[in-house]
């Protein structure tokens, strides 16, 4: 399902119902009776069903992907109301498997929940007798009497690709965590947000021996990858990369032959490497899998007009990779066959910041908070952010919050390396879910490690034994050994795994502050700066290479976006400049100063 909202307003579910006739969108269920009225929607580009009305005992709706018992869409609904019955929110938690926002009527009892991790957006408010929720921003934020923004929580989202903690930037919406679940009585008309009761694993990670905790950590890999190729054909995004690699090595080691995708854009808003790209094709064509390299090209930067279209079509959700029309259209039935389910490797279980690599052995709170801080709201940092304070408290406060859901009680001083990872793995947990969320608006997206079963471990399993990606490096050779035959492509180039040490060998290492970048640091217009940066990048592939035919478009993006952004109120009271901000930055600033103008807001 591409999208829902449920509310208790008649006349709030008619103005929701008008905006996503208008984003196209198909229905695929609804709900009308006294006290509750909402729709729910068919995925762009599969009609998978995700809808079960049960007559008077209730019904179930989902967004995103869910799986259980290897089963999806409406067969896998009517379990999840099986086992709600028996066990509520947490029996489907414990058991369905994905990114999903459930809701849950059961007589006058209406249950909203996400999945255990909350990786899937879920956003609500409740004004009196006035309830709203979705799982998309905009059509909550719609439904609003009036829209107020905070200003500091928009540029923490903008910048970080997340806010941490519960709130958003409108006043008055929320953001449900995972441990967290909203019950409704539809009767007594009353609205509540509870945590979600978890009972204790009674298993341990902590093993003897780094080949013990693979052998383990394999086999909860082999139960949810039989889920998932259960489903039926799979589409997987790249194989260049250790945790795609990784997601390949489970599919190949399930006899699964899935269909690699690779997409290249031409500017660095879409994430790719020429290395990667021909990495994934080796791997693919080794193993005799289909290969389809797609065009995530685009002409940005978009017009005004361009940009309304977008957020009036997906919402907030549509700045991934800058939202290029043909990455947009490939996802909308253009990828060819199109999978029944697509996989992807984002997870922070498996980050390349890799804290547990840390020398350092105890942490204050101001270290967790300082670490998540973005480079451009460091005090200690001459960039463009005007009230760093603010933005800081800001940030802070939604750490603490985020913490204190996740169960987390990290101390003020002296937290162990444990807790940090711990505490930073979770907070990195949104900011790695932006693109689930989109492309689940369009087909049936999991990132496998991204689910609680594959998850947790990752965070129990002793530290020492993910230093230097041994122990992700053993899981490969454990599930398809010949994948450790070629190289890896990351952000310091390509490593090679060493197979008696399990470590990776890196052949070339970019230094972080070389000659060539700190001279185009000292340029100061933004444009001159970003072409000077393609002239010297070590990536920069050979004249003769296929991709160079793609156009760079980075300075025309910098120029025009920075424009926009420093010509809205809001942008000068954020920044003293543009000149700083990446492509990235600067445009997801652009896109969600689009949505709220797009949508409209009172004083603040």
């Amino acid at each position: 399902m591409s999208r829902w909202y449920l509310t208790s307003s008649k006349a709030a579910a008619v103005e929701a119902s008008s905006a996503n006739e208008r984003a196209n969108l198909r229905v695929s269920g609804e709900v009308a009776y006294d006290g509750c009225y909402g729709r729910t929607y068919f995925k762009r580009a599969i009609a998978t069903s995700n809808f079960v009305d049960l007559g008077e005992d209730g019904f179930i709706c989902s967004a995103g992907t869910l799986i259980y018992d290897g089963q999806i869409g409406a067969e896998a609904l009517r379990h999840c109301y099986n086992a709600f019955i028996e066990g509520g929110a947490h029996a489907i938690q414990a058991h369905a498997l994905g990114h999903y926002a459930v809701a849950v009527r059961h007589l006058n009892a209406l249950t909203i929940f996400t999945d255990p991790l909350g990786a899937f957006n879920l956003y609500y408010f409740n004004i009196g007798s006035f309830w709203f929720a979705s799982n998309s921003l905009s059509t909550c934020a719609l439904a609003l009497p009036q829209r107020k923004i905070d200003a500091n929580k928009l540029l923490v989202t903008a910048l970080q690709n997340s806010m941490p903690g519960d709130e958003t930037f409108y006043s008055g919406i929320n953001k449900l965590f995972g441990t967290q679940l909203v019950q409704i009585d539809t009767g007594n008309r009353t609205f509540t947000v509870e945590r979600i009761p978890e009972s204790a694993d009674a298993r341990s990670w902590h093993v003897g021996t780094v080949q013990e905790a693979v052998d383990k950590y394999s086999e909860e890999v082999r139960f949810v990858f039989r889920q998932l190729t259960a489903v039926g054909p799979i589409g997987l995004f790249g194989t260049g990369g250790m945790d795609s690699r990784t997601i390949l090595a489970a599919l190949l080691d399930q006899q699964n032959t899935p269909q690699v995708m690779y997409g290249v854009g031409n500017n660095s808003l879409t994430d790719f490497d020429f290395s990667d790209l021909d990495l994934a094709k080796r791997v693919a064509e080794r193993h005799g899998l289909v290969f389809q390299q797609l065009d995530w090209s685009g002409d940005q930067p978009y017009h005004e007009e361009k940009l309304i279209q977008l957020f009036q079509r997906y919402g907030f959700q549509y700045e991934i990779y800058g939202s290029p029309q043909s990455f947009l259209k490939a996802l909308d039935g253009g990828i060819s066959p199109y999978p029944a389910l697509l996989l992807g490797g984002y997870s922070p279980g498996f980050t390349s910041a890799k804290p547990w690599d840390s020398d350092q052995t105890r942490f204050t709170l101001d270290d967790l908070i300082n670490d998540g801080l973005h480079p451009q709201a460091r005090a200690d940092r001459d960039r463009c952010v005007i009230g760093k304070s603010s933005y800081r408290s800001t940030f802070a406060a939604g750490v603490k919050s985020s913490l204190e859901w996740a169960g987390i009680d990290y101390p003020d001083t002296h937290a162990s390396l444990e807790m940090f990872v711990k505490a930073k793995l979770f907070l990195l947990i949104r900011a790695e879910s932006r693109l689930l969320n989109l492309v689940n608006e369009f087909g049936n997206y999991i990132a496998p490690f991204l689910t609680k079963k594959l998850y947790d471990p990752l965070v129990d399993i002793p530290l020492k034994f993910r230093s230097k990606d041994e122990f992700q490096l053993r899981l490969i050779d454990a599930l398809q050994p010949d994948l450790l035959d070629f190289p890896f492509c990351s952000s310091y180039g390509l490593t090679r795994a060493n197979r008696k040490t399990f470590q990776l060998i890196r052949d070339q290492v970019i230094p972080k502050k070389s000659f060539a970048k700190r001279v185009v640091g000292l340029i100061s217009n933004p444009v001159l700066r970003a072409s000077a940066k393609m002239v010297i990048s070590p990536f920069k592939p050979k004249q003769d290479h296929p991709a160079m035919q793609l156009r760079p478009r980075d300075p025309a993006i910098i120029a025009a976006y920075g424009h926009d952004v420093m010509n809205d109120p809001l942008g000068r009271e954020w920044l003293t400049s543009t000149a700083s901000l990446t492509p990235k930055e600067l445009t997801r600033i652009r896109h969600y100063l689009n949505g709220i103008n797009t949508l409209g807001y009172s004083d603040r």
